[in-house]
């Protein structure tokens, strides 16, 4: 008998605990066979939801079989998918497109062109900012308990100030607006207490710019002894405007030796000025590498003219291999001469003349090179003016012009120059 067995019965020789087992031996096969109902309906009701679902990827399948994208399935693929991505539609047509890249947006970046210089004299390795700003400070105290001081600066001028006055001040821009009366400013201000008595240094200065608000990032390199500024967001609307309020700000500005920094070519220019009063924010504006949205940069092109002895003049086109398209007439009959025509529809298409690829009204001397005009802000007015069929748009900070047509294939056409 099991440790666990019927006691009470000792001596009788009955195996108690058996004889109950058998007892309870058809209750036991009645709950074995609710348990495999269970399980065999579990496994049925697993199989009619996957029928149900078969059953809809179907309809949904039979409902859109018959649209173009599925009749005419067409794929389209990148070799280089970390730059590039492609899809296709079913009016694609079959064919290969090469994108070129002529300029990169880097972020606008200023950095010190030279070792930072410390107006202080002898300390030449202090990174508090009074030693930055001034020559020399003589410390006072009122009754109360407040501070003042007398400041000199490099250049022997002195100053008497409170300790809860401004030292320095800055307006600082992260984004270039297409309205001025728009533009977001950011501010930047230090009392003189914050300089002298909080031992304010050149990193805790750098921390301040992205503490302010603005989209940019200070850092102080104190092995290099070299002060940076970057906008954290590249693209042609992000960029550096920074404005000196008085002569504390601007010396400090200046004797940080901030220059431009071009990423894309490895170089710094000039050392920038912030003694001058600036009116505005935009005073000091510092942007990324200038980049040409006009259609004549972005095919390549140049043109110049010159003038005929009849009075006419020859206009030529050369694209950036070399090869060279001329136009003779008069300055209307050269306005209306086809460069080619951007096909957007099976039915509709648009003709690029002379007189929108180029400024031909400064034709007026014997010959010289001619300006852009058209821009691709402009070339997506003239698409979206065809129609609800087909739509454009150029987007200045990814520089991507897209044009979304519902209405059938669209290709480039180029006529032969007369």
């Amino acid at each position: 008998m099991g440790t666990n067995g019927i006691y009470g019965l000792s001596g009788s020789g009955l195996d108690v605990e058996s004889l109950v087992k058998m007892g309870m031996l058809n209750k036991q096969n009645q709950y074995d066979k609710m348990e495999q109902k269970k399980i065999y309906e579990t496994w049925q009701k697993e199989a009619y939801n996957g029928v149900y679902k078969d059953i809809g990827n179907y309809y949904n399948s039979l409902s859109t079989y018959k649209m173009q994208s599925n009749m005419n399935a067409m794929q389209a693929s990148s070799n280089n998918t970390s730059a590039v991505s492609a899809t296709a539609n079913g009016a694609a047509a079959a064919m290969n497109h090469t994108i070129s890249v002529s300029d990169v947006a880097s972020n606008a970046y200023l950095q010190s062109k030279e070792g930072v210089t410390r107006d202080g004299g002898t300390i030449a390795t202090s990174t508090y900012l009074r030693d930055v700003i001034f020559k020399k400070v003589e410390t006072g105290k009122d009754a109360q308990g407040n501070y003042s001081y007398d400041v000199t600066f490099a250049d022997g001028t002195k100053k008497s100030v409170n300790g809860s006055d401004i030292a320095i001040s800055l307006t600082i821009q992260d984004e270039k607006a297409g309205n001025p009366a728009n533009i977001t400013t950011y501010k930047l201000e230090y009392t003189y207490d914050q300089l002298m008595q909080d031992d304010k240094t050149l990193s805790d200065f750098a921390s301040a710019f992205s503490k302010s608000g603005a989209n940019i990032q200070g850092n102080y390199d104190t092995t290099n002894d070299s002060f940076s500024l970057y906008n954290k967001t590249s693209g042609s609307k992000n960029i550096i405007g920074i404005a000196a309020a008085n002569k504390e700000s601007a010396t400090l500005m200046n004797n940080l030796h901030l220059a431009q920094v071009d990423s894309v070519n490895n170089s710094i220019g000039s050392e920038i000025d912030f003694s001058a009063a600036p009116t505005t924010s935009e005073s000091k504006v510092i942007e990324n590498s200038a980049i040409s949205t006009s259609l004549k940069d972005v095919l390549g092109f140049s043109a110049a003219y010159a003038k005929n002895d009849d009075g006419s003049f020859t206009v030529t086109i050369q694209n950036s291999a070399g090869k060279e398209s001329a136009f003779k007439g008069t300055l209307a009959e050269l306005k209306d001469k086809n460069l080619f025509n951007l096909k957007i529809t099976d039915t509709d298409d648009i003709s690029i003349k002379l007189g929108d690829l180029v400024d031909l009204s400064g034709m007026t001397s014997s010959g010289g090179s001619l300006d852009a005009k058209m821009s691709l802000d402009d070339l997506a007015d003239k698409i979206n003016a065809i129609g609800d069929k087909v739509s454009a748009s150029y987007d200045s900070d990814t520089r991507k012009l897209t044009i979304k047509n519902t209405a059938g294939e669209a290709g480039l056409a180029l006529d032969s120059p007369d």
